[in-house]
């Protein structure tokens, strides 16, 4: 049977080739049984890892798989057997823990479907590019996005001055507002007995430091409650 392995040929100590460990052939394309549980490399807590950490895992990989490829060249028959199933572990190493890695797996198919490869150590590269010219960020900011912030950054098209995506109103955090119905009838009924010329003469009466604009806001809240019940 030939070499399992056939897309890095070049020596550890020549160029470095981005290789994608998704393109190579993993355990179980060796017939075995196989559950990784060692890091690949010294990773933050994956919730954190951003595009710089991805960019050292793709690398962390593309040197252990060339080392891998070494020892398959160097032998024959049984041993060679032995040393690609060896490279094939390595493989299944990463894979499993890039696709538990938060945000990779919708990362993975951004890069397939805008550039038709799998993702690798190059993509990155292109997707730091790409939050450059899309988001007009520096390169640092955007290097230091993490994987769930990079795919909302590049599907929202928005990301604030240090690289986080923006919060709008929509997924902006924080406890909804809440507003008083008794406290809103008492400022309707205040302007409904004609007692007061304006908002902003009831704001000086009640000396609560409210805002003209505030009661007016209460008072049209109270008025659509008003309509709800009619209707």
């Amino acid at each position: 049977m030939g070499s399992f392995i056939t897309n890095l040929a070049q020596p550890v100590s020549g160029p470095r080739v981005s290789v994608s460990p998704f393109a190579q052939v993993r355990m179980e394309d060796t017939g075995f049984r196989f559950v990784s549980q060692d890091e690949p490399f010294d990773p933050p807590p994956r919730e954190q890892i951003t595009l710089r950490d991805l960019s050292s895992c793709f690398r962390a990989f593309e040197n252990d798989y060339a080392k891998a490829n070494v020892e398959v060249a160097r032998e024959f028959g049984p041993l060679r057997r032995r040393a690609e199933i060896q490279a094939a572990a390595i493989v299944t190493t990463y894979c499993d823990w890039l696709t538990a890695t938060p945000g990779f797996t919708e990362l993975r198919s951004i890069v397939i479907s805008r550039w038709g490869e799998d993702i690798s150590g190059e993509s990155v590269i292109k997707i730091i590019g790409l939050l450059l010219a899309k988001n007009k960020l520096t390169f640092e900011p955007a290097e230091a996005l993490t994987l769930v912030d990079a795919v909302s950054a590049l599907s929202t098209n928005d990301v604030s001055e240090n690289g986080s995506p923006r919060r709008t109103a929509k997924n902006r955090r924080g406890p909804k507002v809440k507003y008083d119905p008794k406290s809103d009838a008492q400022v309707y009924d205040a302007m409904k007995s004609a007692c007061h010329r304006s908002f902003h003469e009831l704001a000086n009466e009640r000396k609560r430091n409210e805002k003209p604009s505030e009661l007016r806001r209460a008072s049209d809240r109270h008025r659509k409650r008003l309509a709800k019940r009619t209707n």
